[in-house]
Parts: structure tokens; sequence; C-alpha cells
């Protein structure tokens, strides 16, 4: 059976270009979430460099050091969440395009589509989950990010200049 327009074949072709589609929208929303995460990894490496090249605090006074340690362990605990973020995208699957070349090639036009289809949603549904732990280790990276900073800028600009 060879191809043939008609409304069989127009429903078959618009169900593979919304499985097509929402495929591309979850990776370009996992590429987003990428780059937010290694943007703010790469901010966070700027400031922990800038603040071990500051005067180091003074060591007979324990707010001081509590406050320079904790947003340390604060960035640490951020950076972590942030590369298990970005490492979230080994998960991710993606369709068999050589698998489905050398099962399809000879095959016919509605059974090759419905194949391919069927790839692109699973690949979908699986890359939603991949998606949804993406911006969860986003997510918790925040917190401790702006935790650290506010630590810090309480560290170095208040408790060293009383």
């Amino acid at each position: 059976m060879s191809y043939e327009p008609g409304a069989g074949n127009e429903n078959r072709r618009l169900i593979f270009d919304l499985a097509l589609e929402r495929v591309q929208a979850i990776e370009a929303a996992s590429d987003v979430v990428d780059r937010k995460a290694e943007t703010l990894l790469a901010f966070l490496a700027v400031v922990i460099a800038i603040a071990l090249q500051a005067p180091q605090p003074a060591r007979h006074w324990s707010l001081d050091l509590a406050c320079f340690y904790s947003a340390f362990v604060s960035f640490f605990a951020s950076v972590v969440f942030l590369v298990l973020s970005i490492a979230a995208r080994i998960r991710r699957f993606d369709p068999s395009v050589k698998g489905l070349f050398h099962k399809y090639w000879s095959a016919e036009y509605e059974s090759t589509l419905q194949q391919v289809t069927s790839n692109l949603a699973e690949s979908w549904e699986k890359n939603v989950g991949v998606h949804a732990a993406k911006v969860k280790w986003y997510q918790r990276a925040l917190l401790p990010s702006v935790l650290g900073l506010f630590l810090l800028a309480v560290d170095v600009l208040v408790l060293r200049w009383i």
C-alpha cells in the first residue's frame, strides 16, 4: 500500500506532527533548564573564587566564622544540586533512528508512520520525567545559593567592618 492522500493519512500525519512537536518542546525546555543551571554554576564559581581571595574571617569571632563557613556549605550544596540537574540529561531518551531505519526501510508508509509516531510518544513520556527531575534539582539549588550569598554578604559587608 502506498501513500495516498485521504482523511486517514492526514490524521496519522497530524498525530505524527503533534508527537514530534511535543518531543521538540520538552527537549527545548530541558535545554533551558540546563542553561540556567550552567549559568548559576558559573556564577557560584566566580563568587567562591572571589570570596576565597577576600581576607579570612577573624579566628576569634565565632559569628564571623559561622557566617563565612555556612555560606560555603550552602554553596557546596547548591553546586551538588546543580550538577545533579545537569547530569539528569544523561537519562534522556532519544528515538532510535537507526533502529527505525533498519526495521522499516522497506515497510509501507502507514506502518512506518505509525511506528515512528509510537517511538516519539514513548520518547516524550520518558523525557517528561527527566525534565521534571532536572527542574526539581535546579529548584533545590536556588535556596542554598541565595542563602549562601546572603550569609557571605552579611559576613563581608557587616561583620568584618564592625
